[in-house]
C-alpha cells in the first residue's frame, strides 16, 4: 500500500487506480500551481521534475521512460527504484505516494457474456435507480466535483419521462423523439 507524505495510507477501494492517482496529484497541488518545474536529466530515459512553492515545500515526479528496464535514481540524497515506463509521485520531495507501474488497488473482474452469434460480448453493471437512498433530486444538472467531492470518477444522471395515455402524438399515431445533447461518454435508455 502506498502512503501519503504524512505516512497515512492512501485509501484504496476496488478498482480506483485513477482515483488514487488523482489523490496523489492533489497532494502536490500547492507546488504544481505555484511554479514551473525544474527539469533535470540524470540519465538515459530518466527525468526529474521538481515544483517548489513559497512556503518551502516541493513536489517531485521521477520518471523512467525505458519500456523494458527498471532504473535507480538518486534524488536529494535518497535512492529510488523506478519500474520500466513509470512515474513516481513525491508530494513532499521525499516519500513516494504513487507509482504509475505499481497499481496496488484491487481490480474487480468483469465477467463478459457472449451476445448471441454476434462477435462482441457484454456485461451487466449495477446501476442506480431513483429509489436509491443516496439519490439527489433537482431541476437541472449537478456539477460532478461538487457532488462526489473527488471520491468518484463517476456520476449518474437519471431522469424519467412520463407519457400520459392521452398524449396528442399517441392519438395521431406518431412516435415521440428524444433529443439529447451531451458531452458525456454514455447514455442508456429504457422503456
Amino acid at each position: 500500500m502506498t502512503s501519503q507524505a504524512d505516512g497515512s495510507p492512501i485509501r484504496s477501494h476496488g478498482c480506483h487506480h485513477l482515483r488514487d492517482l488523482h489523490e496523489a496529484i492533489k497532494l502536490c497541488e500547492p507546488a504544481l500551481v505555484y511554479s514551473n518545474p525544474v527539469v533535470t536529466l540524470p540519465g538515459k530515459n530518466l527525468e526529474i521534475h521538481v515544483f517548489k512553492y513559497k512556503a518551502g515545500g516541493c513536489a517531485a515526479f521521477l520518471s523512467n521512460f525505458d519500456p523494458q528496464y527498471s532504473a535507480k535514481i538518486t534524488f536529494q540524497n535518497t535512492q529510488y527504484g523506478l519500474p520500466p515506463w513509470s512515474i513516481s509521485i513525491l508530494p513532499d520531495c521525499k516519500h513516494v505516494v504513487f507509482n504509475t507501474a505499481r497499481v496496488t488497488s484491487q481490480t474487480s473482474e468483469i465477467k463478459m457474456i457472449p451476445v448471441g452469434a454476434f462477435p462482441w460480448q457484454s456485461y451487466n453493471e449495477q446501476t442506480p435507480t431513483s429509489d436509491d437512498s443516496d439519490t439527489l433530486a433537482m431541476e437541472g444538472l449537478y456539477e460532478q466535483l461538487n457532488i462526489t467531492r473527488d471520491a468518484s470518477d463517476y456520476l449518474w444522471y437519471l431522469t424519467d419521462v412520463n407519457i400520459a395515455p392521452d398524449e396528442g402524438f399517441l392519438r395521431n399515431g406518431q412516435s415521440p423523439f428524444l433529443t439529447i445533447i451531451s458531452a458525456g461518454p454514455y447514455l442508456a435508455g429504457f422503456h
